[in-house]
C-alpha cells in the first residue's frame, strides 16, 4: 500500500462567530471522516464495494485552520479558511496516479453542509482547491526501542604471511 497525501482548501462559514474554533475543527473532520471518506474509498452502507471500482482503499482526514486564511472575497462571514489534508491509501500499482478529480468531485456533489449533517453554527462550505501532495509507504518503520551499540570489531583469525605464495593454504 502507499498513502497520496492531497490538501483541500474550503471556505468554512458560520452563522456566528465562535471562540471555540478547536470544536468547530474537531466536528468538521469528524464528519469527513465518519460521512465522506468512506464515499471516497468505495464504501455504501455496510457494504465496500469491490476494489476494481474503487482504487482508493482507506482514506484519512485532518482539518487545520492555518493562521493566514483568508476566504473568498464572496464568502459569507464569519468564514474560515481551512486545509484539510486528505490521506488516501492506494494499491502500490496506482500509486503514480493522480486522484485530484476523483477527490474534487466526491467534495462537490452536493451542498457539504447538508452531506455532512452539520448544524449550527455551519452554515455553507465551498470546496476552494485541491494541491496534490507527496506518496510514502503506509507501513513506516517505527523506531526501536532496543539500544544501539557500538560496532564489535573482532581481531583477524591469521596473521598475514611474510612473503607471498604460488599455492592457496588451508591453513595460513
Amino acid at each position: 500500500l502507499d498513502v497520496k497525501e492531497y490538501d483541500i482548501l474550503m471556505d468554512v462559514m458560520l452563522d456566528s462567530e465562535t471562540e471555540e474554533l478547536s470544536l468547530v475543527s474537531i466536528e468538521l473532520e469528524r464528519k469527513l471522516q465518519s460521512l465522506l471518506m468512506p464515499r471516497l474509498a468505495g464504501c455504501t452502507g455496510n457494504r465496500r464495494r469491490l476494489r476494481t471500482v474503487s482504487l482508493i482503499l482507506n482514506a484519512l482526514v485532518d482539518a487545520e485552520v492555518p493562521m493566514d486564511g483568508i476566504c473568498l472575497p464572496d464568502a459569507e462571514i464569519p468564514c474560515h479558511r481551512y486545509v484539510i489534508h486528505l490521506y488516501i491509501y492506494v494499491e502500490s500499482i496506482v500509486s503514480s496516479a493522480d486522484f485530484s478529480e476523483e477527490i474534487m468531485a466526491k467534495f462537490r456533489e452536493a451542498p457539504l453542509v447538508e452531506r455532512l449533517e452539520l448544524a449550527s453554527p455551519f452554515k455553507n462550505i465551498t470546496v476552494v482547491d485541491i494541491l496534490s501532495g507527496n506518496i510514502s509507504t503506509s507501513q513506516p518503520v517505527s523506531p526501536s526501542t532496543d539500544p544501539t551499540f557500538a560496532p564489535v570489531t573482532y581481531p583477524t583469525t591469521a596473521a598475514p604471511t611474510r612473503s607471498p605464495t604460488r599455492v592457496p593454504s588451508v591453513n595460513p
